[in-house]
Order: C-alpha cells, then sequence, then structure tokens
C-alpha cells in the first residue's frame, strides 16, 4: 500500500513541478520583502542643535588684564586679535569657507575667524546660519553684546573642528557701514581647558579688531 502511495506521490510532483517551483519562489519573495530592518530608534543622549536668543539688555565688555599681550593679523591683514603669547596664524578651508586659525604654543586652546562677504544679514541671523553650517551645537542663549570695537551676539557651543572636538565661545559682529561680516571664535580642545581658561578665551574673542 505504502509503495502505490509513494507511486502516486512522485507521479503527482513530475506533474507539477513547474507550479511547485513558481509557489516556492513567490514564497522566497515574500518573505525576503517581508523582512525588512526595523528603524533604529533615536538616540536620546544626541545633542540639539536648537538656537535660542536670550530677552536679556545688551552687555558691555571690556577687555582685561591684555596690555601686554601681543597681536595676530589674519593672513589677509583683514582681522586681528589680542592673544597671551605668540600664536602663528595659519589659514585653512573649513566647510570650504575660508578661516583664518591660530593655537597656542601647546596647541589645546585657540582662535579662528571666518569672513563673511555680501551676506545680507544681522549679526544674529549671520551666528544662526553659521552654526548650521559649520555642524556646531550651541549650549546656551545667544547674548546681545557691546565690545570696545563692535556690536554683536556670543553664545557658547560644541562641536567638530579642525580635527579636534571643541567647547568654545562664538562672536558674530558685523563691520559697521559695509557689507562684511564676521564669525569669530575662541576654543578649547577639551571640558577642562574651556573651564580654565575661560577669562582668556573671552579676552581673545572680544579684542577682534578689523583692519
Amino acid at each position: 500500500m505504502n509503495n502505490i502511495n509513494n507511486k502516486i506521490f512522485m507521479k503527482y510532483i513530475k506533474k507539477n513541478t513547474a507550479n511547485i517551483f513558481i509557489f516556492l519562489l513567490i514564497s522566497l519573495l515574500q518573505i525576503s520583502c517581508g523582512s525588512k530592518e526595523e528603524p533604529k530608534p533615536k538616540n536620546q543622549n544626541e545633542p540639539k542643535k536648537e538656537f535660542r536668543k536670550s530677552t536679556s539688555a545688551k552687555r558691555k565688555i571690556s577687555l582685561k588684564n591684555t596690555e601686554e599681550w601681543s597681536v595676530v593679523i589674519s593672513h589677509d591683514s583683514s582681522i586681528a586679535f589680542k592673544t597671551p603669547g605668540n600664536w602663528t596664524p595659519q589659514f585653512k578651508k573649513i566647510k570650504n569657507l575660508d578661516a583664518f586659525l591660530a593655537y597656542s604654543s601647546d596647541k589645546t586652546i585657540g582662535l579662528a575667524a571666518i569672513k563673511f562677504t555680501n551676506e545680507k544679514l544681522t549679526s544674529d541671523e549671520l551666528l544662526k546660519k553659521s552654526i548650521d553650517i559649520l555642524d556646531f551645537y550651541p549650549e546656551s542663549e545667544a547674548m546681545q553684546i557691546q565690545t570696545d570695537n563692535y556690536d554683536g551676539w556670543v553664545m557658547t557651543a560644541k562641536g567638530d573642528f579642525d580635527n579636534n572636538k571643541v567647547q568654545m565661545y562664538i562672536f558674530s559682529f558685523i563691520q559697521p557701514k559695509t557689507s562684511v561680516n564676521y564669525l569669530a571664535f575662541t576654543f578649547a580642545t577639551d571640558a577642562a581647558k574651556f573651564s580654565a581658561n575661560k577669562q582668556t578665551l573671552e579676552n581673545i574673542l572680544y579684542s577682534a579688531n578689523i583692519k
């Protein structure tokens, strides 16, 4: 009896080989299409790139104890800063922007300035735009300030810059009566250096002087 059943089964298989093959192929395709990867959940610890402006009144900033500092001038002689010691200026392309950089002798703190020409923006608009372009993450509200030379907006932020993970002060200001805008920032290559050099970094930043 078993032999008869086996013969009948084998005949059925031979007659319907094509149909069985098609059935198996469709089944495999359905399994393949249904096995999509689940979307990865967002990392809740990722920083948010949120730009916020303070409603506080404009602060007047004056430099402190910088009389004996050196002066470092950009490669095109368009802007200068005071620095505690002789910092060597450099020129680099950062995110396709022309950037002037200078570092302390131990490379743990530095400054950078980027010139934006023909930008019909206010200084706070420039700050917001620059954060997006440079992919920085704000860590404070933007504060309106007035230095000895310029009015502008300043905030603290962090991000990747010149192959370093840095914490920084960012200062956005506009040269009066021209279409030239500047973004300047001073930074430290780790949180401890940033905390230990806050006053120095602020003084360097606010010493900015357009030539």
